[in-house]
């Protein structure tokens, strides 16, 4: 399934590819980025960018490691964990879920930023890899996988407040979530002027 997703995105040739998190299983393995570089070489030949958020596989094992060894695939995020993306009427912020994002220089970013979306902008995208809402739930009796935080909770709140009085639609893209097949993949919260929606997304590499 993999392969055949790997193959059909290449020939799809889009602008541009955004990740969740958990690019890889071990961050620290150079193992598991070797296969990650093998898998992903027709993109990099087809000069297809690809953008993605920290997920906690990502930085496993000495996070220094870790991070130098993301960085190195990722080189035009210039080693911020955190970062803004524009594509003609979307504008996209990506978020590091192990970082607060309440306060603290991420805290503070993200808005800002919303404070200062252009007018031409019709959708903010907002992407890290701890989802706000899942249909997931730690509990195996619901079918295993892992659920949401207080942390992204609060996130969210302030997602939707912003939303009521927004000229933009929000969309939040997360990962980490394994949605059993009786859940919903897809979780909508209704806003006074528009609809939040949360997409859950997962794919990771090991060697």
């Amino acid at each position: 399934m993999r392969v055949a997703l790997e193959q059909a995105i290449a020939a799809a040739d889009p602008n541009f590819i955004c990740f969740t998190g958990d690019i890889v299983y071990n961050g620290y393995g150079a193992n598991d980025w070797k296969v990650w570089d093998n898998k992903t070489s027709t993109w990099r030949e087809n000069g297809i960018p690809v953008y993605p958020a920290l997920g906690n596989h990502d930085l496993h094992g000495k996070q220094d490691i870790a991070l130098a060894n993301y960085f190195q695939r990722f080189p035009d995020l210039n080693h911020s964990r955190y970062y803004s993306l524009r594509a003609s009427n979307m504008l996209t912020f990506v978020l590091d879920s192990s970082l607060d994002k309440a306060s603290g220089p991420q805290g503070a970013w993200p808005a800002s930023k919303l404070d200062q979306v252009p007018p031409d902008v019709d959708f903010v995208f907002v992407m890290l890899h701890h989802p706000p809402y899942t249909g997931s739930s730690d509990a195996k009796m619901f079918g295993g996988g892992h659920s949401s935080r207080p942390q992204e909770h609060q996130l969210a709140k302030v997602l939707e407040r912003r939303q009521t009085q927004a000229h933009f639609r929000i969309l939040v893209f997360s990962g980490r979530t394994r949605i059993p097949s009786t859940a919903r993949p897809t979780i909508p919260f209704r806003a006074r002027k528009s609809t939040i929606t949360i997409c859950s997304l997962r794919w990771t590499i090991s060697s």
